[in-house]
């Protein structure tokens, strides 16, 4: 027997798109009710996503359990209470130099805004 197969399991993290969500863009009910006796039996579920928090808490608010949400490629965490436990986007002034400096690598850049509106995704 080996150390990892005595240790008893703490957390459980899933990615949205892909691995949780399934063609419909649904968490489907054996997935809920799985997540649900994972809480049950002490383990903390936590959703890993590039989504940003505003595209994110409705696809996990269908988890009938507490879940930990951290999304915007790890740079905002959320309770399933709606608190923000951690935020850590770059300053808009830096953020244009990134984007500048960027026009040597790559022609096109993205921006996604941390805002619940339309509009929070900039192309060039």
């Amino acid at each position: 027997m080996t150390l990892i197969s005595r240790m008893p399991i703490r957390l459980v993290a899933l990615d949205l798109d892909g691995t949780l969500l399934n063609s419909r863009t649904e968490i489907s009910p054996a997935n809920r009710e799985a997540l649900s006796t994972a809480t049950e039996q002490g383990i903390q579920v936590v959703v890993v996503t590039g989504r940003r928090l505003h595209s994110a808490r409705p696809l996990v608010s269908q988890i009938p359990c507490p879940v930990t949400l951290i999304c915007s490629n790890g740079a905002l965490i959320s309770l399933s209470s709606g608190e923000i436990v951690h935020r850590d986007f770059l300053p808009g002034r830096i953020a244009i130099e990134v984007l500048k400096a960027g026009r040597a690598y790559r022609p096109h850049a993205v921006a996604i805004f941390d805002i619940a509106t339309r509009g929070q995704v900039t192309m060039q």
